[in-house]
Parts: C-alpha cells; structure tokens; sequence
C-alpha cells in the first residue's frame, strides 16, 4: 500500500471514530443529590410523594400542588389551619384557633400524606444546590461578608456552632417499651462569637446560615 493510501486511510478512520463518540454524545451528569433522594423514597409514606420524588427531581410546580393538596386535606377535615411556606423554604402550619388533640394528629397525617419528606430535601437542594459541606459554604459566606476573618474554616464554624448549642439530658414523659423514654434537647450558649466579636446571633450570621450562597 502507498503511503499516501495509507495517510487517508488513517484520516478516514479518525474521522469515522469522531463521528461514533459525537453520537454518543457526552455522559450524563451525575446528580449530586441522589443518595439524598434514594434516602427519601424509602422515607416516604405516601405514593404521592414517592411519585415526585421518582425521578431526581423536585419541580416548584410540585411543590405547590402539594401545597395546595396539603391545604385541602386539613380543609376536609375541617381543621383550622393554614401551611405557609417562607422565603427560606421552610413549611409551617398557622392555626387560626386552639386545636385537638386530633386535630393535630390530622395535620400530621396530611403533611405525611402530601408533603415528607419531599420539601426538607427541596429546602436542602434550593440552598446548597451542588450538594457541597454546609460547614465550608457558610464559613466562605462569613468571609466574604466580613464576618469573620481570612482563613477562619468549614472546622472553625462547626466548632463554634457546637459551643453555640449544647446539649442537655431531658426525660419526656413519650412512653416506651421500657415505660420512659430520654431524649436530647439543646440550649444555645449567649456567649458564642465569631473571632473579632460578631455574634453567633447577628442577623448576617444567620443569612449565612440560612442562604450561604448569596
């Protein structure tokens, strides 16, 4: 064979081989909340909510049908209340009256039905998009608003947030097979303050907490 036979011969094949990997096309990326969601469909008690939560994704349409789906399940059952959900994502129910002890046992059972654990995994999903360590976002959020100073770490803010909430022993009267049951609250530490004296509780550490990516 000639080389100049040989030279196409070559092109062709490199060209031939461009072609099948354009085909192909590029791999798909990877969702760096599927064991989040995996996690969730196991948690979830309703076909409804496993539906949504089926394809990796969480649409805000979704989140307003289950919403409003939430909303008529309280209103059939006539009890007084209203789900709000706030700038930060977080969902609440607002009673316009005292309720029962079964009234409160339906509101339970309607947001288990429409909404867990789907809108915990959007709230996490809307701050912290890439699924990156909480810790290290908000401590580059302080940084960056000079809240704290150059170098202060992801270590750093877990440190001073676990002064900030300390734990402490409780008995609830919630009974068990042993006939009690402990549970663990937390009360938070007024003397907890990032190192040049900003306050764990400064409005601005709480954006950063809140929407660290701003």
């Amino acid at each position: 064979m000639k080389k100049r036979e040989v030279t196409a011969l070559v092109v062709a094949t490199t060209l031939i081989s461009a072609i099948l990997a354009g085909c192909a096309g590029a791999p798909e990326p990877v969702n760096p909340w599927a064991a989040e969601f995996e996690q969730a469909m196991e948690q979830a008690e309703s076909d409804y909510t496993r539906s949504i939560l089926a394809d990796g994704v969480i649409d805000p349409s979704e989140i307003r049908d289950a919403l409003s789906s939430t909303q008529a399940c309280l209103d059939q059952a006539q009890v007084p209340a209203t789900v709000n959900m706030d700038e930060h994502f977080h969902v609440s129910f607002r009673t316009e009256a005292s309720t029962t002890v079964v009234q409160d046992q339906t509101m339970a059972t309607c947001q288990s039905q429409w909404m867990d654990p789907v809108f915990a995994l959007y709230a996490r999903i809307q701050i912290n998009p890439d699924n990156q360590d909480m810790n290290g976002l908000v401590a580059a959020c302080l940084v960056r608003h000079d809240l704290a100073p150059d170098g202060f770490t992801a270590h750093d803010w877990e440190e001073l947030w676990d002064s900030y909430t300390i734990p402490t022993d409780s008995e609830t009267i919630i009974p068990d097979e042993s006939g009690r049951s402990r549970s663990t609250l937390t009360t938070h530490n007024p003397e907890a303050f990032l190192p040049g004296g900003v306050s764990i509780t400064d409005p601005r550490v709480s954006r950063c907490r809140t929407t660290p990516l701003r």
